[in-house]
């Protein structure tokens, strides 16, 4: 059966309603059976995009009748050059005639693709407005060159409903969490929130090689330097716990500032963990009255006391804790004229692992780009003690806390689909076929927290 299909490329990052407007516009003005949406593979001029498996997904969950998602230039593979993938079309489907519909957006850098003039002669053509364009049939004519202009057809903006959407201002609206359901399908939008996309905070280089712990220690030993140049601070103070984010923390700082300048403070609810802070920190033979041991039972208790209910709660406790622990911190860095240096990693970051205002409170961070796996690695690469590297990682909240226990997986597990999931773009469907049965749990948990990586929500940017 002979159709005539209109061909609507784009990088759909992400798709929105204005792509869907004029889809139906060309499908209804060119007589067409069809419009293919048809999302590009990786752009021709180096543009960063999002995953295309995940851009993919969403423009299906705009199809309709007469307009449909084909994944036919992603099967192509490689960057995404039209001229071939029209040739390609005609070649794989015979029977089929196919237009190349295109915004005018794209006029300005149309000369630079590959084989252009050869695209407007093999090819019928149909160019639409983005916006209200006056004289815009010669605006075409000029960019394209008269003498080509034989199978090109212009839409006049007069006879369309054009709307000025584009995927920047949707990704500009989620990356400050403004609403964004009156831009994109309600399809589209849930997959969005449930896939975390455009909105979480990615600071962190993406993870496609193996750590190589002798780059980064070269990368951090500059950023220190560069950070305390900025800042014209001398002194850093950290709340090394016994645990090995902490300890590798500390012997990243040691590397680069004089032992002089690095002031610890260990702050234990419990005693258990004084032995372990010793160990970390006596290598460095730091000068006496740069270490401060300061337990923090009594201010803590104190605070509960307030509402007795909280004894009870482990959580508002822990919480009680870890503020109670940053607000000792900073006194003692405001005391020695020092910044604070977090011991936060890439996992706890998407788990939203941590305490608002609390252990998460910090002037610098060395380790937010490494997940705990790779923490380890590098904590083994600076010979930290084993008995520090061995101990079940721990908060220290309550009596035979860790991490792993609390959050119900191994930290193996979890960096393994996190890293799946964020840095190669995998669908949770396709890591869980792959073994990690845990992957919905742990990307939910993501899911809960991610208010914390949004908070405040400040009412002047909303709109």
């Amino acid at each position: 059966m002979f159709m005539k299909i209109g061909i609507l490329g784009g990088t759909f990052d992400p798709p929105h309603r204005g792509h869907l407007i004029i889809a139906q516009q060309l499908k209804e003005q060119l007589n067409l059976d069809e419009v293919w949406l048809m999302p590009v593979s990786a752009h021709s001029f180096d543009k960063k995009l999002s995953q295309v498996a995940h851009r993919f997904e969403m423009v299906k969950r705009m199809e309709e009748p007469g307009i449909r998602a084909s994944n036919f230039e992603i099967e192509l593979g490689g960057v995404s050059r039209t001229i071939y993938t029209m040739r390609s079309l005609k070649r794989s489907f015979t029977n089929d005639s196919f237009i190349f519909c295109m915004g005018s957006d794209l006029l300005q850098d149309f000369h630079k693709w590959d084989h252009w003039e050869v695209l407007l002669s093999e090819n019928d053509v149909v160019v639409f407005p983005r916006g209200g364009i006056d004289g815009f049939k010669e605006y075409v004519e000029k960019s394209f060159g008269k003498n080509r202009m034989e199978r090109v057809t212009v839409l006049d903006h007069k006879d369309l409903i054009v709307t000025n959407i584009s995927s920047t201002q949707v990704r500009d609206r989620l990356k400050k969490t403004l609403p964004i359901h009156h831009l994109v399908a309600s399809e589209v939008a849930s997959y969005i929130e449930d896939n975390l996309l455009y909105t979480l905070p990615s600071p962190l280089p993406s993870h496609t090689q193996k750590f190589n712990p002798k780059e980064f220690l070269l990368k951090s030993d500059t950023f220190i330097g560069d950070i305390l140049k900025k800042t014209g601070k001398k002194n850093i103070v950290l709340s090394v716990s016994g645990g090995i984010d902490s300890a590798t923390s500390f012997n990243v700082i040691s590397r680069v500032l004089p032992k002089e300048h690095i002031h610890v403070i260990h702050l234990p609810y419990f005693d258990h963990s004084i032995k372990l802070f010793h160990e970390t920190i006596s290598p460095l033979n730091l000068p006496k009255e740069n270490i401060h041991l300061s337990p923090i039972r009594q201010a803590v208790d104190m605070i509960a006391e307030n509402d007795k209910t909280s004894f009870n709660d482990k959580l508002r406790l822990g919480n009680i804790m870890a503020r109670v622990r940053m607000i000792m911190v900073y006194d003692l860095a405001k005391k020695i004229d020092g910044l604070v240096c977090g011991t936060e990693n890439r996992t706890e970051r998407y788990l939203g692992y941590f305490t608002r205002f609390g252990d998460a409170a910090s002037d610098i961070e060395l380790i937010t780009s490494l997940f705990k796996t790779e923490v380890r690695a590098l904590a083994r690469y600076l010979k930290i003690p084993k008995s520090v590297r061995d101990t079940p990682p721990s908060a220290g909240l309550w009596e035979g806390q860790t991490d792993e226990k609390e959050l119900g997986f191994s930290y193996s597990e979890i960096d393994s689909v996190l890293q799946m999931y964020f840095d190669k773009g995998r669908t949770l469907t396709d890591i869980e076929k792959g073994g990690h049965v845990n992957a919905r749990k742990i990307i939910d948990l993501v899911k809960t927290n991610q208010f914390k990586q949004e908070v405040p929500y400040c009412l002047e940017e909303y709109s």
